[in-house]
């Protein structure tokens, strides 16, 4: 008799870009041993980030420290987190541990983007149905 196998759940993170959530961090410093460097935050979700356009570059497989510069107050929100992918401008990092603030604000971020998505699909589904009963009046007449 076979043990029925456990099924993980798809990681399922959206991803918020800091050019459209302004209230999430866009500069990053980051530190590993003697390693001190920055970049920009391309994207950013509750698992994980892409840093762009690093002035340094860190090895797949390091563990690093991430500081996210909030552009309003330069308060600065810590994050530990592994290089998992080198990419031609920057590098990808899996969050192992991230400060309770920053992940209220990727939460909150992307919450928002989530109703804006929704809200511009119902505004679009509206209007289609609209320009329907339009075609279909006009054909009656």
């Amino acid at each position: 008799m076979t043990r029925p196998t456990k099924r993980h759940k798809k990681r399922s993170a959206i991803r918020v870009s800091a050019e459209d959530y302004p209230s999430v961090p866009g500069r990053v410093l980051f530190t590993a041993g003697a390693i001190r460097g920055s970049g920009m935050l391309l994207d950013i979700s509750t698992t994980g980030a892409h840093i762009y356009r690093p002035s340094k570059t860190v090895p797949k497989g390091i563990v690093i420290d991430l500081y996210f510069l909030q552009s309003d107050t330069e308060r600065r929100l810590h994050a530990e987190a592994e290089v998992v992918r080198r990419t031609e401008d920057g590098f990808a990092v899996r969050f192992l541990h991230i400060e309770r603030e920053l992940e209220t604000l990727v939460l909150a971020a992307m919450e928002a983007g989530y109703s804006t998505r929704m809200g511009a699909e119902n505004r679009a589904r509206t209007a289609a149905a609209e320009s329907l009963r339009k075609l279909a009046a006009q054909k009656s007449a």
